[in-house]
């Protein structure tokens, strides 16, 4: 299933937010402002600690990425979030989008001495793309527990590139671009939000959020 391109989570929570922001919405009296009120959480810090496993053609491949990884080989990040609530009801739009890459040298690769190489010098990089993007309904039952579900789309596309240092020096060359995986499943699910006030201020809390796979391919999120 083919990978969104980087700046369409962008795009849709830019259209978002211009909709929910329009003078027709939001600055007549009597109107929408009346009902309803916008939550923006940006721009905010994501660090993913990751662990898991990717189905490739039937074969398990396991992934551990711990968030010094992340932080080390970060080329681009997004994350936001839009509520939109009226009373203890809420919708809301939660965007994510993670690039990473690391390089390496391999090679070169020889059958025998003084033959050249089956395999020259190469410059290795793998790239990957980590998204997920969520459209929630819930129902918010005191200041401190709110209930959510929703569907929650959400992939991962790695691939690896290959440079030679010197055209031809081997036997075999190696494809400059080879796609690891690029998968996109979609999850329905369930969770709950528990919330606590930091200070009297009202402008600052802290948000503890778990949700559970009701129907989909994903498990437990935290």
């Amino acid at each position: 299933m083919p990978i969104f391109p980087r700046l369409n989570s962008v795009i849709a929570v830019i259209a978002m937010l211009l909709v929910l922001m329009s003078p027709g919405s939001w600055g007549e009296e009597g109107g929408f402002a009346d009902e309803w009120k916008l939550i923006i959480n940006f721009p905010m810090l994501w660090l993913p600690d990751i662990e898991g496993e990717i189905d490739v053609d039937g074969e398990l491949i396991n992934v551990d990425t711990p968030i010094s990884d992340t932080l080390h080989n970060l080329d681009f990040g997004f994350i936001g979030e839009i509520y939109a609530r009226h009373g203890p009801w809420m919708l809301g739009l939660r965007v994510m989008h993670l690039d990473t890459s690391s390089g390496s040298r391999i090679g070169p690769v020889g059958l025998l001495p003084g033959l050249p190489p089956l395999v020259g010098e190469y410059d290795v990089t793998v790239e990957s793309s980590l998204f997920t993007s969520d459209v929630i309904g819930g129902y918010t039952l005191n200041d401190y527990i709110a209930l959510y579900t929703g569907v929650r789309r959400s992939g991962l596309n790695m691939r690896v590139r290959t440079r030679a240092n010197e055209e031809g020096s081997g036997i075999v060359e190696l494809p400059g671009r080879v796609t690891i995986t690029d998968e996109a499943l979609y999850d329905w699910i369930g969770g709950v939000a528990l919330t606590a006030p930091l200070g009297d201020s009202g402008k600052w809390r802290a948000v503890l959020e778990a949700d559970t796979l009701i129907d989909g391919d994903n498990d437990t999120n935290y």
